[in-house]
């Protein structure tokens, strides 16, 4: 895991209205954008996972540009 500074950080609520775990809503009450291919350091290792906590964090741009950086790529979207 590398941390990079950010402003402003995202921020999820999750709301149980239930007791069924299954039933659940989400509220973006804060949001610290996309990831930029610019700021990010090279990294020692080929395996990069992307897991966003929103579809606010990295996009295909940014993906491919770790590709062309010779990483193998998972994610969770």
């Amino acid at each position: 895991m590398r941390a990079i500074a950010s402003a402003e950080t995202t921020l999820l609520r999750i709301i149980h209205a239930t007791s069924t775990v299954d039933k659940r809503g989400i509220c973006q009450r804060a949001n610290a954008g996309f990831f930029s291919f610019d700021e990010l350091p090279s990294l020692a290792t080929q395996r990069v996972h992307l897991a966003g906590v929103s579809t606010w964090e990295f996009d295909m741009g940014f993906a491919r540009g770790l590709k062309k950086r010779d990483h193998h790529l998972s994610a969770d979207m």
